[in-house]
């Protein structure tokens, strides 16, 4: 073993052509009794490791490290197990924040898909698995660019409805009862152009206080539940 590296109670050693994991029980708690870390070793193989990588991101963790595969989230991967499915869209998403709290609401709504459209951050961070409380693995989820999934949506007959306040139409008095698919975007930008003139219809968020703003989570799930709502739950 050549060297080895540690983050909070884990530990990642990695040999020329080994990679070890070691999942390490320690206290809990600062005030609890003191004992001997005990450590659960897997040895798995791979071609080239580096020299060494931090196992976790966090000074706290569960004690617990694994390597594992990564869904495949291409757009021609994507599967619905419902003919008249239910998709939310999420333009360029970028704050761990928000990514987490989307998945958590498309899981809420058990919704048919969950496509990120011209993804800015890698899906597996840590950050957005700890947000998501692990609705990143519960949800059917794909990426692509935006004319990617607008193409899609159209060879799967599915209308489009672009969260966007250029010749919008109130959310609540449109059909979501079809298969649909709802785009939002970013509370900085919004969506890009090619949504506003793409879609089936766009539609907005009757405000009625002093300011025009949302969080991005919170509009998309008031869209959802309003489709749900029409679908009878």
């Amino acid at each position: 073993m050549t060297r080895a590296s540690a983050c909070g109670s884990s530990w990642l050693s990695v040999e020329s052509r080994r990679v070890v994991l070691a999942t390490i029980a320690t206290p809990s708690r600062a005030d609890a009794p003191r004992r001997r870390p005990v450590a659960a070793v897997r040895h798995t193989t791979a071609a080239e490791a580096p020299a060494t990588h931090w196992a976790g991101t966090r000074k706290t963790t569960e004690g617990i490290l694994a390597i594992v595969k990564t869904k495949e989230l291409a757009l021609n991967k994507l599967r619905f197990k419902n003919k008249n499915p239910l998709i939310l869209i999420a333009e360029a998403p970028e704050k761990p924040g928000n990514i987490g709290a989307l998945l958590r609401s498309a899981d809420a709504a058990n919704l048919d898909g969950f496509i990120i459209a011209n993804p800015k951050t890698d899906l597996y961070n840590p950050n957005i698995i700890r947000s998501s409380v692990g609705c990143l693995f519960t949800n059917n989820i794909a990426t692509g660019s935006t004319q990617e999934i607008i193409d899609f949506l159209a060879q799967q007959n599915i209308q489009l409805f672009s969260a966007i306040l250029q010749e919008s139409k109130p959310y609540h008095s449109q059909d979501f009862t079809k298969p649909t698919a709802i785009a939002v975007g970013t509370e900085a930008t919004g969506l890009s152009e090619i949504w506003r003139t793409q879609s089936t219809q766009n539609i907005h968020i009757p405000m009625q206080g002093a300011i025009d703003s949302m969080n991005v989570s919170v509009a998309a799930g008031i869209l959802i539940f309003e489709a749900k709502r029409q679908r009878g739950f």
